[in-house]
Parts: structure tokens; sequence; C-alpha cells
């Protein structure tokens, strides 16, 4: 049986009973308390560090949290500090956070764009062990769906005196990595085509012939996405 409503974000842990076990989009469906004293112990207030930072995005985003006792705090700035796992929230003025471990999901909007983005935990997933912890970026909607995860590494100083080359103090770069979610399991994206086809293998069986007369390659992630279009359309279509 093919699902229409299929996840873009995973809120409130709330799994519709005609999703034969997909998440459907929450908007609508639930009621929550939106009251900011309802969840004012969760939300703490921020302790200066000397700790290096790394967020998704540094500027501050109008969004919503959905927490995961079934809480939500909606039209707020936040942003996510991804070295300390934590959701930075600006209430009254003031800087308060909230651990992820306490966050089913957040959303928010891109000001110029208009494009709201959607972050889900990984603990969503069927398998959510085999895989790093936190929040990944859910891209597009439909049966499949591509995810980002954003990781950061820490860079040592390598300031050179001979050459007075490089820099004198620690810094964070944060690399960008994608998975694919299907029936509720992550996957890594493999690097061999015939590994790739087998995901699809149930759904799509002649997929390799298909990508070969579009001329995709899931190596590129602009022909992924139109990779995971075509394979929502088709899945959409067989009912």
């Amino acid at each position: 049986m093919n699902i229409k409503y299929i996840i873009l974000i995973l809120v409130g842990a709330i799994i519709s009973p005609t999703s034969n076990g997909q998440l459907r989009y929450p908007t609508g469906l639930i009621n929550v308390n939106t009251n900011p004293g309802g969840i004012a112990e969760q939300i703490v207030p921020m302790i200066s560090t000397s700790n290096l930072n790394a967020y998704i995005d540094e500027g501050w985003k109008l969004g919503t949290i959905f927490f995961e006792n079934g809480d939500r705090l909606a039209k707020v700035p936040l942003r996510y500090d991804l070295v300390n796992s934590q959701l930075e929230i600006k209430i009254e003025g003031k800087i308060r956070v909230a651990p992820g471990k306490l966050l089913n999901a957040f959303e928010w909007h891109e000001e110029l764009s208009g494009v709201k983005r959607y972050f889900v935990r990984n603990s969503f997933f069927e398998n959510a062990e085999e895989y790093a912890q936190g929040f990944y970026e859910l891209i597009n909607e439909g049966d499949i769906n591509i995810l980002r995860y954003y990781n950061y590494e820490r860079l040592k100083p390598n300031y050179n005196p001979a050459l007075d080359v490089g820099s004198r103090t620690a810094s964070i770069t944060v690399t960008e990595k994608y998975y694919l979610s299907i029936d509720l399991r992550l996957h890594s994206i493999p690097k061999a085509k015939k590994e790739f086809f087998i995901l699809f293998s149930d759904k799509v069986p002649d997929l390799e012939s298909k990508l070969r007369e579009a001329k995709l390659s899931h190596k590129k992630n602009d022909d992924l996405k139109e990779i995971v279009k075509m394979v929502n359309q088709i899945i959409s279509e067989q009912g």
C-alpha cells in the first residue's frame, strides 16, 4: 500500500492510523500547549562559555519548536548550536537554551525566500542507533525523503611563525552529508549504482533504465533530488 502523506516534519510523535506507520503533517492535527510558561523549566538561561560554537545557520530565524512532551513554542527567534546540541531561543530579549534531547523537531522561515526549513530528531527513525545523533533536515516531501545532516570538526591553530601564515586560534568547520529515509529507516547513500538501485528495488524495479534515459546520477546532489522526485511520482501514480 502506497502512502500519500509522508514525512516532511516529524512532530509530536503523532503517527496517523491511516498512514501505515508513516508520519504526516501535524499542522492542524494536534493541539498542544503554546504558552511559554508551560515549558519554562525546560528552557534555561544561556550560560556564557569559552567553547567554540557552530550553528546550522548563525543568523536568528523565526520559527516553531516542538517538544518531546507535546508542548509547542511558536514564533520565536531561534538557532541550533551543533557543538552543544541545543537550541538557542530568544524569549523576551533574553537567550535561553533547550537541550536537543527535549525536542522532537523544529522549523523556521527563511525571511528572504519565505521557504520553511524542517529539522527532526534522529530518534524518530527505526534504525536511529545506527546513525549520528542529532537533527536531520528534511529536504523534500514524498514517500522517499532526502535528509541533510550537519556535523562539525574542530580545527587546531595552524599558525606558522616562520612564514607568518595560518591561524593563531582554534576554529570549527561545518560539513554536510545527505541520507535517504525509506519506510521510516535511514539509509546512507551508496556510491555504487547497484547498491543504490537495490534501495528502491521493491518500489521502482526499473529505476536503473529510467535514470539512464534521464541521464541522472545519484552522486550529484541536484540529480539526487530529481531522482527522488521521480521515484515519489511513480509511487504516487501506482496508487
